[in-house]
Order: C-alpha cells, then structure tokens, then sequence
C-alpha cells in the first residue's frame, strides 16, 4: 500500500511525494521524514495563518541553535 503524506493546507501542491512502508500505518504512528528543509522552509506559505516551522541550526558538535521562529506578526505583516 501507497501512502500519499501532505502537510496541513488545502493547497494541491502541499505533500511531499507518495511513500510505501515495511507495514500498514496506523492512525497516531508518528513519521519522521529527515532532511525535509526542502519542503517545510520553501514550500510553505501563511496560508490561512498556518504556522511556519521554526528553523534551527544542529552543529556537529555542539547543541541545537534557534536561528529563527515565527510568529502572528510574520502573518499580519504578509497581509498588507
């Protein structure tokens, strides 16, 4: 079975492609996709106020760095 995974707009172009698993997905399973910056950085858009994802920095050695987060005011500030 082929599953067709997609992000949480209306938008036709909003899936990241169709995928097939080891077994049949269950409702609440969690998926975890990596390096998806393609898709949840470039694709995206404030649609309906849909929060953009927070973008953060992973040094090789070293700890996660929030470079940038996203707010209401990115929202309204598109609007004009």
């Amino acid at each position: 079975m082929s599953y067709r995974l997609g992000g949480n707009s209306c938008l036709s172009g909003d899936f990241v492609g169709d995928w097939k698993f080891d077994h049949e997905l269950q409702p609440g399973e969690r998926l975890t996709l990596m390096d998806m910056n393609h898709y949840t950085t470039v694709k995206t858009n404030m649609f309906n106020g849909i929060q953009h994802p927070s973008i953060w920095y992973k040094p090789t050695n070293g700890e996660p760095q929030l470079l940038r987060e996203f707010t209401y005011d990115d929202y309204r500030n598109r609007m004009d």
